[in-house]
């Protein structure tokens, strides 16, 4: 026998719902998330499959692929995007290594004045850098030997 869904309740999760697309878009992953914390499974579910039949959703591929270029944005590296999107529910982008390279001198260049030789310390502190904002170790290798060779 199937449950009857109370009305109001369900004006009510439809805009909660509405409010949180308002702010960004969200992941269906996210929604649920959220709408479950005030509302019941049945009308959670019946909520989302009338926002996916609306077409109020954003397909996955796409918002992975928008979050990511927002990341890039931020100078984060390809395994905090990728972990970030897995967190939301979103597919995993492909790593574009040119990118990923750029970041990274971007955010030496920062913290370090160009043209000065760096010393070991300065080094190893670049590379604990470029680790924590979620640089892969093969990205910091070259970027770092890029600097050595050039100071």
């Amino acid at each position: 026998m199937e449950e009857e869904l109370d009305p109001t309740e369900m004006i009510k999760a439809y805009d909660k719902m509405a409010y949180y697309l308002g702010a960004r878009d969200h992941s269906l992953k996210e929604l649920h998330l959220k709408l479950s914390k005030n509302f019941s499974q049945a009308i959670v579910n019946s909520t989302l499959e009338k926002a996916i039949n609306q077409g109020l959703i954003t397909s996955p591929k796409e918002l992975a692929k928008k979050t990511a270029q927002m990341l890039h944005g931020k100078n984060k590296g390809y395994y905090y995007i990728k972990n970030y999107l897995k967190k939301k529910g979103l597919p995993e982008v492909p790593k574009e290594e040119d990118i990923e390279i750029d970041k990274a001198c971007a955010i030496l260049d920062n913290h370090f004045r160009e043209g000065d030789p760096l010393s070991y310390e300065q080094k190893q502190k670049g590379m604990r850098l470029l680790n924590n904002r979620g640089f892969d170790g093969e990205t910091i290798k070259k970027v770092i030997y890029e600097i050595f060779r050039n100071s």
